[in-house]
């Protein structure tokens, strides 16, 4: 799991190009953006790594489903409630 916040940026990056090289406009649809396996991460790294994509103008949703934790948000995120 990369704890770099950099790197994980670029991992998003790589996706995003990805969907825009497929075609069909995907890259405009709206997203929900997570970090899961939080529970293998610092509190401190989790938000470091929120507070960068949070300068980029991205907001990342934490998550873990070794404890649930972050998915009711993901959910309620998902089904336009938050």
């Amino acid at each position: 799991v990369p704890q770099d916040a950099e790197k994980i940026f670029e991992n998003y990056k790589v996706i995003r190009n990805e969907l825009k090289s497929f075609g069909e406009g995907l890259e405009k649809k709206k997203e929900i953006v997570t970090l899961s396996k939080i529970d293998l991460i610092s509190e401190e790294k989790q938000q470091e790594i929120v507070d960068y994509f949070k300068k980029k103008k991205i907001n990342i949703l934490c998550m873990t489903v070794a404890n649930n934790e972050g998915l009711d948000k993901i959910k309620s995120k998902m089904l336009g409630t938050r």
